[in-house]
């Protein structure tokens, strides 16, 4: 997993946590990651000081995150990456891998309810769009509702079981 972050002095990585959640409070330290799991993605935040823009264009994979939403154009035009997982998430708004064309693995491990697909310009230019040669991952029991869901059942063809998974 390739996490790289551009700005690479303490104050930076306040200040975009400071844009992103429109804070102005001095941030400890031990609570800076704190502070980042508590960011939804995409969204808010401006200029230099946003977090969005101190993630580093070759960055690969997001594995493990837990958001309630992904907002409108989250990861636009991330182009390296390639596998993005998340334990939870409820909705993924519109143009959020806008242009991601490395996209190859979407796995989403929330299972009991479907993710709120907003728009299905989310996966636009992406590799996981529908001429693209990548997959939707879901929980094995979820497959029939996202294949069916509004927005999602343009997707049939992508949306797989996690079981079936190699990655």
């Amino acid at each position: 997993m390739d996490y790289l972050i551009q700005g690479d002095t303490l104050s930076e990585i306040a200040d975009a946590i400071r844009g992103k959640t429109g804070s102005q409070a001095a941030i400890a330290v031990k609570n800076m990651a704190s502070q980042i799991d508590s960011i939804q993605a995409g969204g808010g935040g401006s200029g230099s000081g946003d977090l969005d823009a101190l993630i580093a264009g070759d960055t690969t994979e997001i594995l493990g995150s837990s958001a309630i939403q992904i907002r409108p154009s989250a990861f636009n035009g991330l182009t390296s990456l390639v596998t993005a997982e998340f334990l939870s998430v409820r909705t993924i708004s519109e143009f959020a891998f806008y242009n991601c064309s490395g996209l190859r693995n979407l796995i989403i491990r929330t299972s009991g309810r479907i993710c709120t697909l907003n728009n299905t310009n989310a996966f636009y230019g992406s590799g996981v769009n529908t001429g693209g040669s990548g997959f939707i991952w879901v929980p094995d029991d979820m497959v029939p509702a996202y294949q069916s869901g509004v927005n999602w059942s343009v997707y049939t063809s992508k949306i797989r079981p996690l079981s079936e998974y190699t990655g």
